[in-house]
């Protein structure tokens, strides 16, 4: 299942336990919230136990979002059923890198699944999926995403290891 929201590409596979996100460039870090939690609930609802977030476009992330993610989303989310968790982010964004980190260290108590950094999305595809390939169907999905337009907006190889 494909959401394709004004800011963000979600994907679902149920089959797969696998949910996959893309930021879309040109969108402020105001539609963050509002994507981690469509991320969150569709955590919940699937039942997934692995996931990819794509943050190559994303902007800087604010003070502000990095208390919410800190206090509200990530124990949320570390309380699901997770296994797996592939960060996907730009070289060139070590700003981003950093704060990432820092909210992970933060909640490294919370942490009972693998979490590793990609700066491509087809390594951490890789890693994510293992010995069985992204079904082609699935990837075709997300390949046709691409050419959508997005909704309206009123419609809707760093491995870190705690211990």
């Amino acid at each position: 299942m494909l959401y394709n929201l004004d800011y963000m590409i979600i994907q679902c596979a149920d089959e797969q336990q696998l949910l996959r996100t893309q930021w879309r460039s040109g969108h402020s870090i105001q539609h963050f919230k509002q994507g981690l939690s469509r991320i969150l609930e569709l955590t919940e609802q699937h039942a997934v136990t692995r996931v990819v977030l794509d943050l190559h476009d994303l902007p800087d992330i604010c003070i502000m979002e990095q208390a919410w993610i800190s206090l509200t989303w990530f124990p949320k989310m570390a309380g699901q059923p997770l296994q797996q968790v592939a960060l996907v982010m730009p070289p060139r964004s070590l700003y981003n890198q950093m704060v990432v980190e820092s909210i992970l260290w933060m909640g490294q108590a919370l942490i009972h699944f693998d979490i590793q950094f990609f700066s491509e999305v087809e390594d951490a595809l890789e890693w994510i999926t293992g010995d069985s390939p992204l079904p082609s169907v699935l990837q075709q999905e997300w390949n046709c995403s691409s050419a959508l337009p997005s909704a309206a907006p009123d419609k809707h190889y760093v491995s870190v290891t705690y211990s």
